[in-house]
């Protein structure tokens, strides 16, 4: 098995069709050389089948046989927890697939076995998860292939006056520098509360696993209300995918950006597409954007058909997009930062994207963006800011401005003068800076007053038409008399 069809798997599970193009890595699972209760898995099978409909089990269906549970601490006759079932030896190649039956659910999980493991909510609507007070996070995946579908994960204030927040970190964390283990969560919602508790606090926390896949999830902050609670961070993890994901409503006062992808393992993949961020506030000075990449390693980072909006940062370099592209061993790497929409961001340099690299190596695109009012605290950048210190020999003066104009290909903005601002230095010369301007958006008033005229046109050809039909017959007509 590959990385492709894990991200195949994954995204059937979660009815996603969009296909994405990644390097594939290789990885491999093992089961429980111990035989299931034939009866338990019958009546787990059963109960199965009544929950489902004909298209969710077809979701299922596979070559892989799977060894079926449920979990309720209301029903008779059902595992209370997840832990107990995942106690139950599967020997089957594909695993656990484990159904919550309750509208919520009370466990702190830790998965630590060699298996592939499906947990899913019961109902349309998500199952809520909590865990008890002192428990330091949900879900602690350190060794297996987890699957989480169809659940709200949530944290509570047990004690409001003294803050004293249940799960104290992260709703859901993955991490192992033994094993590595693999994490896909699909369809899913994390939630958050207003919280001013100074420890790094975080929602989805990932760190030193093969890969992690997040689709069609839905990250939540509390609105108006201040929180030091982070949504994701990411590190040391060999390939990182958001697919359809919404990262929304947050007040963020922490010392964490709300998203941070860092990433050094070499030779994997970063991909962002389809996604959402937007109406993000940053309280906190010492936060510089709401979504921030790192480049440290051979890596191919995709931002693809996103949207940007709302994401606020008045002491922030910039509102909604970090790249910091550093060098190290001369490696190269592609960021490819196309089709996405940026609108209403703002920044201190840059409303939407700051670009810091180092790496003369790194390929860099920024084609077919659309920027829609976007702001700074200067009069050029209001787009982008990007920064160069250890550019390519062949970048020149005299060039610098068509290199950059080229990495925009197809971009548009409504800012009438130099959106995109640009800095290049090396040692012990001058630096070189400049803007450019994108061109302006198609009006959509030019557009329709075009269109009418086509139509116009067209109707009055089809009239001609019809004429001309007429006089011909009538002329038949006239010739036979």
């Amino acid at each position: 098995m590959n990385f492709i069809l894990l991200l195949a798997v994954s995204f059937a599970i979660c009815d996603q069709s969009t296909s994405l193009n990644l390097d594939s890595v290789s990885i491999h699972s093992s089961v429980v050389p111990l035989p299931i209760s034939s009866s338990i898995q019958h009546e787990s099978i059963k109960i199965f089948e009544s929950l489902t409909s004909p298209n969710e089990q077809s979701l299922f269906n596979s070559t892989e046989a799977v060894c079926q549970f449920k979990v309720s601490q209301d029903i008779n006759g059902s595992f209370r927890t997840v832990s107990e079932a995942l106690a139950v030896p599967c020997t089957e190649s594909g695993g656990y697939e484990i159904f919550l039956l309750d509208s919520e659910h009370i466990e702190y999980l830790i998965v630590n076995q060699q298996s592939t493991i499906l947990i899913k909510g019961k109902y349309a609507k998500p199952t809520i998860w909590l865990t008890q007070s002192g428990d330091q996070t949900i879900i602690d995946l350190i060794l297996g292939n987890l699957t989480l579908l169809n659940i709200e994960f949530q944290y509570s204030l047990t004690n409001k006056s003294e803050q004293k927040l249940t799960p104290y970190k992260n709703l859901v964390r993955a991490e192992s520098q033994d094993h590595y283990p693999i994490l896909n969560i699909c369809n899913c919602i994390f939630q958050s509360v207003p919280t001013d508790i100074l420890q790094f606090v975080t929602q989805l926390e990932i760190s030193h696993t093969q890969s992690v896949t997040v689709t069609n999830c839905t990250f939540n902050g509390v609105l108006n209300n201040k929180s030091t609670i982070s949504m994701l961070q990411v590190e040391e993890c060999k390939d990182v995918t958001l697919q359809g994901c919404i990262f929304q409503n947050s007040l963020i006062s922490s010392d964490e950006e709300p998203i941070v992808l860092y990433y050094t393992l070499p030779n994997g993949s970063i991909v962002v597409q389809d996604c959402e961020f937007r109406n993000i506030h940053l309280e906190n000075k010492l936060l510089r954007t709401v979504l921030k990449i790192y480049g440290e390693s051979q890596t191919n980072v995709t931002l693809m058909n996103n949207t940007f909006s709302n994401c606020h940062g008045l002491e922030s370099e910039v509102g909604a997009l970090l790249i910091l592209d550093y060098l190290r061993d001369n490696e190269i790497r592609y960021y490819l930062i196309n089709n996405n929409t940026f609108k209403n961001n703002t920044g201190k340099f840059s409303g939407s994207i700051f670009l810091f690299s180092d790496n003369l190596l790194s390929y860099f695109s920024f084609n077919n963006n659309t920027f829609f009012n976007n702001s700074n605290n200067f009069t050029h950048g209001q787009d982008a800011f990007l920064n160069f210190s250890n550019p390519s020999y062949e970048w020149t003066k005299d060039n610098i401005g068509s290199i950059i104009t080229s990495m925009f290909n197809g971009s548009t903005s409504d800012i009438l003068n130099g959106s995109v601002y640009y800095e290049m230095r090396r040692k012990d010369e001058e630096t070189v800076t400049g803007n450019i301007t994108l061109p302006n958006p198609p009006s959509p008033g030019k557009k329709w007053y075009n269109n009418k005229y086509i139509i116009i046109g067209g109707a009055c050809g089809m009239v001609i038409l019809i004429i001309a039909v007429v006089i011909i017959i009538v002329s038949c007509v006239q010739c036979r008399k």
